[in-house]
Parts: structure tokens; C-alpha cells; sequence
């Protein structure tokens, strides 16, 4: 093999390594790894709101938090409701709608809605401490 072929052909791998490296990297930027759970475990009090009208708080639900398994219980004084556990599940990023969701299968992650009134997991806001509801 001549020199000169030797280079081109060393040239030619250099390209190759350096294309399939920066595939990689634009990969895993991509493949956006789910974000840490902002919240810490504990018990917390979040808003209850309809995702119809979001400006209008429906009362307060007591949020347990352990790890990633998440309890939403209504938080009531009395009546019919009192207490009842509305959503409990593991607490999953959506990323095609990049929130949070309470999951019940790990199926529930790649859905097509989550949130609102479709037919996908529930939406829970960790920030902001907001439940919604359909």
C-alpha cells in the first residue's frame, strides 16, 4: 500500500470515528434523560384544580410522597368524599408534554396525552403544588 493511500484510508476511518462520536452525543442530548423529581418525599398540601378552569382552585389535597410512589388523598373536614384517596401511582416525567404524571403502568410514560381530560395519566404540577382534575 502506498502513502498516499495509507492516509486516505486513515483519513477516511478519522471521519467515520468522528461522525459516529458526534452521533452519539446529538443522540443522548436528544433521548432527554427524565429530569429529577423536584419535590422531596413528605406530605405536602397542593391546590385542587379543574383543568377547564384554572384559575379557579377547588380546594386542597394531602400529597404523600415517598421516593417516586405518590398518594393524592381530598383533604375534607367532613362529608361523603372525606379522605378519599383520588390517584395514587408512581410519579413519571411525560416528556412528549413535558410534565409530571402520576403513571400506573410504565406504558403510561410514552402515551400520546397526559394531563387535561384525555384519556392519559394524570398531570400534577410539583413546582407550582397544583393537582388537576378533568
Amino acid at each position: 500500500m502506498t502513502k498516499r493511500r495509507r492516509l486516505t484510508s486513515i483519513n477516511a476511518h478519522a471521519r467515520l470515528v468522528i461522525t459516529l462520536s458526534a452521533l452519539c452525543v446529538a443522540f443522548s442530548a436528544s433521548s432527554s434523560s427524565e429530569p429529577s423529581v423536584p419535590i422531596k418525599s413528605g406530605q405536602y398540601i397542593f391546590q385542587r384544580k379543574f383543568t377547564e378552569q384554572q384559575n379557579a382552585t377547588i380546594g386542597s389535597v394531602l400529597v404523600k410522597i415517598n421516593g417516586s410512589r405518590i398518594v393524592v388523598i381530598q383533604k375534607n373536614s367532613a362529608g361523603v368524599f372525606a379522605n378519599d384517596v383520588l390517584d395514587e401511582g408512581t410519579l413519571a416525567w411525560h416528556a412528549r408534554t413535558k410534565q409530571w404524571i402520576i403513571s400506573k403502568s410504565d406504558s403510561d410514560k410514552h402515551t400520546e396525552d397526559a394531563g387535561g381530560c384525555s384519556d392519559g395519566p394524570t398531570a400534577i404540577n410539583l413546582k407550582k403544588r397544583i393537582y388537576w382534575s378533568c
